[in-house]
């Protein structure tokens, strides 16, 4: 019974191995192929202070 334990135990651990090496080399491709050139930069998050509109704007 150990043997089985050790053999799937061995199985699951490659499975996993080349599961996380295949999900890392199609993310860092997925990530790559939105850098193409001309496209539009993404600002993520808030800006502090904040940013004006229009800062020509006369009040």
């Amino acid at each position: 019974m150990f043997k089985t334990l050790l053999k799937w135990s061995i199985r699951l651990t490659l499975v996993a191995g080349v599961a996380t090496a295949l999900a890392r080399v199609l993310g860092s491709r997925s990530a790559d192929a939105g850098r193409a050139e001309g496209s539009i930069p993404t600002i993520g998050g808030d800006t502090w202070p904040p940013v004006p509109v229009n800062p020509d704007r006369k009040d």
